[in-house]
């Protein structure tokens, strides 16, 4: 009788490490499917967005959003850089100051176009500057031609290339 209980706990024993390792080997391969299925779907849905974006509507696959402006590039045809654009900013004491500048260069010294290019941010930045540092009604008070003299002159100090001979505003408005 000793014999058969030993025995039977034995059986028993052996049985439950065997059928443990069956169902971790079971586990193991569930899992592993699973992850090959998952790295597949992610493979082919990169693969189809890469394909779709490329050729959706014959834009490049790394274009802008839509929401952002592009590029304002000087208007070569008539020898007026406005690349600048329209400016929107407050002045000293909280008042929307709304300017376009522009101003005439030569288009065929294209060493100086692309310098003028290259500093569209310098001008927009100086041009906030400007209008951030003054009051509405200095602003009002004081005549274009003034105002454009001193944002060329400060618009000349950082050009290494030529020089801009006078500034035009398209817009000028001190809006209350």
């Amino acid at each position: 009788m000793k014999n058969m209980i030993k025995s039977d706990k034995s059986n028993v024993g052996t049985g439950a490490i065997t059928a443990g390792s069956t169902s971790g080997v079971i586990l193991y391969r569930c899992l592993l499917i699973i992850a090959v299925l998952l790295a597949l779907t992610i493979a082919s849905v990169t693969v189809y967005t890469f394909i779709s974006r490329s050729f959706a509507k014959g834009k490049p696959l790394y274009a802008l959003p839509d929401g952002e402006p592009p590029l304002v590039l000087p208007a070569v045809e008539d020898n007026i850089f406005s690349g600048i654009g329209r400016i929107r900013t407050f002045t000293a004491d909280n008042q929307t100051a709304i300017v376009s500048i522009a101003f005439p260069y030569n288009k065929e010294d294209i060493p100086f176009t692309e310098e003028l290019v290259s500093k569209i941010i310098d001008f927009r930045n100086i041009a906030f500057t400007y209008f951030n540092s003054r009051y509405a009604e200095a602003l009002q008070n004081t005549s274009e031609d003034t105002i454009k003299a001193e944002l060329v002159s400060q618009y000349n100090g950082i050009l290494k290339l030529g020089r801009i001979p006078a500034l035009y505003f398209n817009d000028f408005m001190i809006l209350k």
